[in-house]
């Protein structure tokens, strides 16, 4: 529970941040930049630097939600986007230990769990299983001879 209110924490001050840094005519990418320098100086988490990321890649000013719905809608689809960024790095980060240590289970396991949630599509689980099964194959057959 405390993990979800910091959560909730980031985000009204990443808005805030927005909506009170940048006038409405300042390009995008300058916005962008202004925002990224203040967050790093405020020592935030990673997270806060994609919650900034991807409220300026989805919503420019003049499109901010209005209504209670679109802002719900918008704060979900920043926590959902934040947790699938999560999984994407944990999920690259198992395939280069097994490129390390060799144990292809849990690389194997990762991968299914990856495209149990729709963070990845089924034939590309079993498409990067088979490759990874053949460098091993590979690497052992190079190995022994």
């Amino acid at each position: 529970m405390p993990a979800r209110s910091a959560r909730a924490r980031l985000i009204p001050s990443s808005v805030a941040l927005i909506s009170s840094s940048c006038s409405i005519g300042t390009p995008l990418r300058y916005q962008k930049k202004y925002i990224r320098n203040r967050l790093r100086s405020q020592r935030r988490v990673v997270r806060a630097l994609q919650i900034a990321d991807y409220l300026l890649l989805f919503t420019p000013f003049n499109t901010m939600p209005r209504t209670k719905t679109a802002k719900k809608a918008l704060r979900q689809n920043i926590r959902r986007r934040v947790r699938n960024l999560n999984r994407i790095k944990k999920l690259k980060a198992e395939i280069k230990a097994y490129k390390k240590t060799g144990d292809l289970a849990k690389v194997y396991s990762a991968l299914d769990k990856a495209a149990k949630v729709n963070l990845i599509k089924k034939n590309k689980a079993s498409r990067l299983k088979s490759r990874l099964s053949a460098q091993l194959k590979a690497k052992s057959t190079s190995a022994s001879s």
